[in-house]
């Protein structure tokens, strides 16, 4: 007996809404606003070849009392060129085939509609609309109904979580060319302290044995370094996570795709220590210095320092950050005697071992046994009791 086929012609999936809002939910509000100004930096950034390249990014985001959040990010774009993107996820994206801009998981927007209590998407003759968990299409006779595309959400905010994204909203680093507005304030490319050219890891569509996936490829990128109150860590622009934890005091905004979690909010240690250490040795190479004395058992120092090969960088930070030292050794006399002659000594484990093999292979610096290892401390000569002869007070016996 044949058993019958129900809804052979239906995709292998179904999402439901209420599942995702509860899995995108806890994510920071802010990172959702965000999510729809890096879809318009892509779009600038030029991942499609010949589309009308947004020259604006206009976002408002306001609260009234304890009502949701209003939601509106403009731009003037090219709009989508097939509006089941919008609403379709995962769906495959010539993004990912470009590292030099951030979009791959084709869901920010989804992730957005998801958590809203009610949105509308409007891009070249169609307006789609979102409440309830329903969605409705509606396609305008007019091709050019609608100049680019203009996102409108209701989100649930709480007051902290809506400052916050406000603040992240205006702490993002627009591409240059690019107006970028927030509530009416034009929000300008802060003034970078230096910029370097690194090789860094970075997904990328390719074929590996006929299939496509997104693999890491080692590529180099330029990395632009900032000046900040607090320090982020940047994907073209768009803040992915602090860098207080490190202890280094610069933000650093990464010109192509970071291999991150699809919460954008999770990087490895050994990606941030590597860019770190990479960063260092090139501006060091420039006569630009990033380091002191202050970093000195910096929470970055020891795996970054593993990534600087460069001798005469690893010289200049090593000096900068430790100058006048030298490595402790077990020879305790010789660590005292360096110690008095005001020296510093550079403790154990402040680096991996190939660091300290680079260090002093390449006479860096050295340690105390080096330095001091034929030093004999003076031993200190007993105290000898005077000879004190003892006699009877009568009849002047000695007693010794």
């Amino acid at each position: 007996m044949t058993k019958k086929v129900v809804n052979k012609n239906k995709s292998a999936f179904e999402v439901d809404i209420k599942g995702l809002r509860e899995l995108f939910g806890s994510v920071p509000a802010w990172r959702h606003t965000v999510e729809l100004v890096t879809n318009v930096f892509d779009e600038f950034l030029g991942y499609v070849e010949g589309a009308d390249s947004p020259s604006s990014c206009i976002v408002e985001l306001t609260k009234d009392g304890n009502r949701p959040a209003q939601l509106k990010v403009q731009d003037d774009g090219g709009g989508f060129k097939d509006p089941t993107d919008i609403y379709t996820l995962f769906r495959t994206t010539e993004k990912r085939n470009d590292p030099t801009v951030a979009g791959r998981f084709n869901a920010g927007e989804k992730q957005l509609i998801a958590v809203s209590k009610e949105a509308v998407i409007k891009t070249r003759n169609y307006t789609v609309t979102f409440k309830d968990g329903v969605r409705n299409t509606t396609k305008h006779k007019d091709p050019n109904y609608h100049k680019g595309t203009t996102v409108e959400a209701v989100l649930p905010m709480v007051k902290g979580d809506f400052e916050t994204a406000v603040e992240m909203l205006s702490n993002v680093i627009p591409p240059e060319g690019i107006s970028y507005v927030v509530n009416g304030e034009i929000i300008p490319r802060p003034q970078s302290k230096h910029s370097v050219e690194v090789t860094m890891p970075t997904p990328v569509l390719q074929e590996i044995d006929g299939i496509n996936a997104m693999k890491n490829l080692q590529r180099k990128t330029k990395v632009e370094i900032f000046e900040a109150a607090t320090p982020w860590l940047y994907e073209l622009g768009i803040p992915v996570m602090t860098l207080e934890d490190t202890q280094f005091k610069y933000s650093l905004n990464v010109h192509q795709k970071i291999p991150l979690s699809m919460s954008r909010d999770l990087v490895a240690r050994n990606y941030i220590m590597k860019l770190i250490g990479l960063v260092n040795e090139a501006s060091a190479l420039d006569g630009v210095m990033l380091v002191d004395e202050e970093d000195q058992g910096a929470n970055f120092e020891k795996e970054s320092m593993s990534y600087i090969k460069d001798v005469t960088a690893l010289s200049k930070i090593h000096n900068t950050v430790r100058p006048n030292s030298l490595l402790w050794s077990q020879n305790i006399s010789a660590n005292i005697k360096a110690q008095e002659d005001g020296m510093d000594i550079t403790q154990r484990g402040t680096y991996d071992q190939a660091t300290l093999k680079r260090l002093t292979d390449n006479n860096i610096t050295q340690s105390t046994n080096v330095a001091y290892g034929n030093y004999t401390p003076t031993m200190p000569q007993p105290m000898i009791e005077p000879n004190v002869v003892q006699s009877c007070p009568e009849c002047g016996f000695r007693l010794n």
